[in-house]
């Protein structure tokens, strides 16, 4: 049974609410500025829309943040005032606060192409638009002040009579015709080209402002008990109400109302003939054509069909509905088990209807019918006689005319069959699930997709083809002009010929760069479906066109094409938009709005230099569409550098540790038809040290301190090598003063003694005296040849040779001479380091010098005192002095000098040059009542352990 009902249909729209960045669902203005942005007044307030992204101005220092009256002036700033009667502005990007007078409440402001006019105390108050400074206080009495409009560079009052302001300040006043207090006594005004519209808000009173007078006129509207809000578009009064809004044709009369379940406060029609409908509680729809709708359904639509006359809408519960051009929906059938009907075909010459629920059926003008196959997902039509089928478990043809004969009639009849109710049907392809099906009248093939590949069956043979030696899986299947075109479940598009050869279908040549996630096909038409919009490719003439952008809260799971307008499945009814609907193509713009380096913000209209270490660059840029939800590529290049692709979503172009230079920053949108270039240029400085007065001063110091250095380094090799040879020269001294020293220990003299000593032992024949004193003799001198390649002995090595000399040369003394060797501690002997072969000269001339002369005991001491860190050694005779012993040398010798005593005093000079130590020595005559008893010399050594 067919019945018919009423269905609500609202223009199709699109809504930008929370979900979509607004601050806020309750909007109360709508604007759009010079460049194309929208501007939204919110509960949370002033809002800049660019098609895909909301951008919230606020500052901290509002008494509040909604608000209303945006407006725009000359200067580019965007204006609004929240609802405790402040004014704040949008310059450069940020909200700034306008320095004002406390408000005497919301009252409206007015700009004028040179001022800024604020109701105050006691009238008007004027500021100049460029500085916003005071300029002019107009004294009006004001105190029953019902609405404030500013239009046609006109500044209303409406209060106990209309006030009206002109740019320069003057004043007209007119008086309103009887009873215009009491019916508009909330009055709303808008403007009609240099004309006023003035509704009430309580009563169906409108009148017109013209040339200085009121024409009173009244809406025929029915339930119209309340209007929050009005615009004027072309000829149409469009009235906001809490119901929806209404369309009021001033001229005709007529009116049509929308949205009759929202809360309306404003509607705007943009620059491109779009429309803005802001709502107190589900934030901005956009509609951009009144004559594309949504039809409601009751249930969700799923799938869609049509004949020549008809489109078939099936939905998740169980029912299926046919359209008309211009008639509302008609419900052709009702299941009663509520299963989604996920399958539906139109037989164009018969109108019947084949569809899946729970069961396969068929309707026809008659009645409904089951057909006992299965699943069925998917038919097609073979001939008047046969349609193919794909079904879960089994796939196959069926068909109703028994008596007309088929070309296929030889081959099905190879397969079983099943009769019931009138319909046959034979399984051809078993255990397969399958899931589309086309026929190719060329080449006479049905093509079978199922889960184990693409199956073919001819009149003759039934066989897999595959591509690329590999098997098909395929969703969707379609004929067109003598070709299969195939959409896969890895969502490939393929073309098969009536060859069966198989080729890729590119959409890329077609410049649908996005994956697509889902196909429809109608006759010529392919549907690609992308995350975000919906393309119609003319498979024909290979042509591509983007029907809709998708909202992210509408999703589409069909759609078809019928006289003009296409139908798209929808959770909230049957999107209509129709085929040339003029404002399809969004227009895109692109802006540069921000740069900065190193987090610094810096002003685009002036030229830029940045520091060297300000090398981190953020662009920020907008991109600016008509239609919201439009996603498109941005390009950039540096220089001369190649394009690069951005993110879709990105909003912004960083750079990081760029190189001192000149740079210019290219931006274009791309895949674009001789798109505009936008350019930013900048200078990021190279460090002064780079500067080429720095470099040549660098150079010039550099090349100073390297001849200096140079000159330095020659003078210090010069200093050391001087050291160096004359520390040569002293150690070479020092070792002939050693040489010096062993000549004076091994002197000819010495020998010549000893040798005497031991020859009198040997004429005496006394033999142990003489083989002790030769070894004594012979240790002497091991010792005095080991000591030769030593610079430096231990105390007791050198009282060893002393002990071993003096016994020797007691020996000629004839036991005269006693001699004894004091030292403090034994144990410290072996440590203590002093030059060798020091003392021997100094004894050797007590000896000599000071005791050979002595008559009577001679006595020679020889003492080692360690004190701190010097070793005192003392040399005492009781010898006859040393101006005794000179006086005898002068008589033997006039030109005596010692040998011994010299070279001694020579070689500790050297010492303490070369060792820079201080070895002291000190000579001591002893004298007694004039008589001179002998010599004590003292040698003071820094110590060494």
């Amino acid at each position: 049974m067919i019945t018919g009902f009423v269905v609500a249909q609202n223009p199709y729209h699109i809504t930008i609410d929370q979900s979509s960045g607004l601050p806020a669902n309750a909007v109360y203005d709508i604007f759009q500025d010079k460049n194309g942005f929208m501007w939204f007044g919110t509960g949370k307030g002033l809002s800049r829309y660019d098609g895909n992204f909301t951008k919230t101005y606020t500052s901290d220092i509002q008494t509040a943040k909604s608000g209303s009256n945006i407006q725009q002036d000359k200067y580019g700033r965007i204006w609004y005032e929240n609802f405790d009667g402040y004014l704040y502005y949008v310059q450069n990007q940020k909200l700034k606060t306008f320095k004002q007078n406390k408000p005497l409440g919301y009252f409206r402001y007015g700009v004028t192409d040179q001022t800024l006019q604020i109701i105050e105390k006691n009238g008007v108050q004027l500021y100049n638009l460029k500085t916003l400074n005071p300029e002019k206080k107009i004294k009006l009495d004001l105190n029953h002040i019902s609405f404030i409009f500013s239009g046609n560079d006109k500044f209303y009052i409406f209060d106990k009579m209309l006030y009206e302001i002109d740019r320069h300040g003057n004043v007209k006043s007119y008086a309103y015709p009887e009873k215009f207090l009491e019916e508009f006594s909330a009055p709303i005004v808008q403007k009609k080209g240099d004309d006023l519209v003035i509704i009430s808000k309580f009563s169906k009173k409108y009148c017109y402002f013209k040339n200085g007078k009121f024409i009173l006129k009244k809406f025929d509207i029915p339930d119209l008990d309340f209007v929050q809000n009005i615009a004027v578009i072309k000829d149409n009064i469009w009235l906001c109400t809490t119901k929806g809004i209404v369309k009021f044709n001033s001229i005709t009369g007529q009116y049509k109302t929308y949205f009759s379940t929202k809360n309306i406060s404003f509607i705007y029609l943009d620059q491109q003939e779009n429309y803005w409908i802001s709502t107190l509680n589900e934030g901005v729809f956009f509609v951009g054509n009144f004559d594309s709708q949504i039809i409601t359904l009751p249930y969700k639509p799923t799938v869609l069909a049509n004949s020549k006359s008809h489109l078939y809408i099936a939905t998740e519960n169980d029912a299926i509905y046919s359209l008309m051009k211009n008639e509302p929906p008609k419900k052709i059938y009702t299941g009663k088990l509520n299963h989604d009907v996920y399958q539906i075909f139109a037989d164009e010459k018969t109108n019947d209807v084949y569809f899946t629920s729970s069961i396969f059926q068929v309707n026809t003008a008659e009645k409904t019918t089951p057909i006992n196959i299965g699943a069925v997902k998917a038919i097609t039509k073979i001939d008047d006689k046969y349609f193919a089928y794909a079904a879960s478990n089994i796939s196959g043809v069926f068909g109703k005319n028994k008596n007309i004969e088929s070309v296929w009639d030889d081959m099905f009849a190879r397969f079983p069959k099943y009769e019931k109710d009138n319909y046959f049907s034979h399984g051809i392809i078993p255990n397969a699930n399958g899931k589309s099906v086309a026929y190719n009248a060329e080449n006479n093939i049905i093509y079978y997709g199922t889960n184990n590949g693409l199956i073919t069956l001819s009149t003759t043979n039934k066989r897999e083809i595959f591509y690329k030696n590999e098997s098909l899986y395929l969703n969707k299947l379609h004929y067109f002009q003598g070709k299969v075109y195939a959409f896969s479940s890895n969502e490939k598009l393929y073309i098969i010929n009536k060859s069966n050869n198989i080729t890729l279908f590119s959409l890329k040549k077609l410049k649908i760069e996005k994956p697509i996630e889902k196909v429809v096909f109608q006759d010529n038409l392919l549907f690609a479906f992308t995350k975000d919009e919906i393309y119609e490719i003319n498979l024909a003439k290979n042509k591509v066109k983007k029907i809709i952008t998708l909202a992210k809260n509408i999703n589409i799971s069909d759609v078809r094409k019928c006289k003009g307008h296409y139908y798209l499945a929808s959770a909230d009814g049957i999107i209509t938009l129709e085929e040339n609907s003029p404002n399809t193509a969004a227009k895109v713009n692109l802006f540069l709005e921000n740069i900065s380096a190193n987090d610094k913000n810096y002003d685009l209209s002036k030229k830029l230099a940045f520091d060297y270490q300000q090398n981190n660059i953020k662009i920020d840029f907008t991109i600016l569409t008509s239609i919201p939800n439009e996603k498109f590529n941005i390009e950039y290049k540096i220089n001369d550098a190649p394009w690069n692709v951005l993110k879709t979503d990105s909003q912004s172009l960083l750079l990081s540790a760029l190189s001192p230079d000149d740079y210019e920053i290219h931006f274009r949108i791309a895949d674009q038809k001789n798109p505009v270039v936008k350019t930013i240029q900048f200078e990021i400085k190279k460090p002064f040290w780079l500067n080429p007065l720095t470099l040549l001063a660098v150079g010039i110091i550099l090349l100073s301190c390297v001849i200096f250095i140079y000159r330095r380094r020659l003078k210090t090799i010069e200093v050391n090598n001087a050291k160096l040879l004359h520390q040569l020269n002293l150690e070479k001294n020092v070792n002939q003063s050693k040489l010096k020293a062993i000549k004076s220990q091994m002197n000819p003299h010495f020998f010549y003694n000893a040798l005497n000593t031991l020859q009198s032992y040997i004429l005496a024949n006394e033999k142990k005296q003489a083989i002790e004193y030769l070894s004594k003799f012979s240790n002497l001198t091991r010792t005095i040849l080991e000591m030769t390649e030593k610079d430096e002995i231990s105390v007791f090595e050198e009282i060893k040779a002393l002990t071993l000399y003096l016994d020797i040369e007691k020996a000629r003394f004839e036991d005269e001479l006693s001699y004894t060797i004091i030292t403090n501690s034994s144990s410290e002997n072996d440590f203590l380091k002093i030059p060798s072969m020091l003392l021997q000269p100094f004894v050797e001339n007590a000896l000599k010098h000071g005791l050979l002369h002595k008559k009577g005991k001679k006595i020679l001491k020889i003492s080692f005192e360690k004190s701190n860190e010097l070793l005192k050694i003392t040399i005492d005779d009781n010898g006859i002095g040393r101006q005794k012993s000179g006086e005898l040398n002068a008589i033997k010798n006039k030109n005596h000098v010692s040998f011994a005593t010299k070279a001694t005093q020579n070689r500790i000079d050297l010492l303490n040059q070369f060792n820079q130590k201080n070895i002291e020595i000190e000579t001591i005559d002893k004298v007694e009542n004039g008589q001179f008893l002998g010599t004590t010399i003292i040698l003071t050594i820094p110590i060494k352990n």
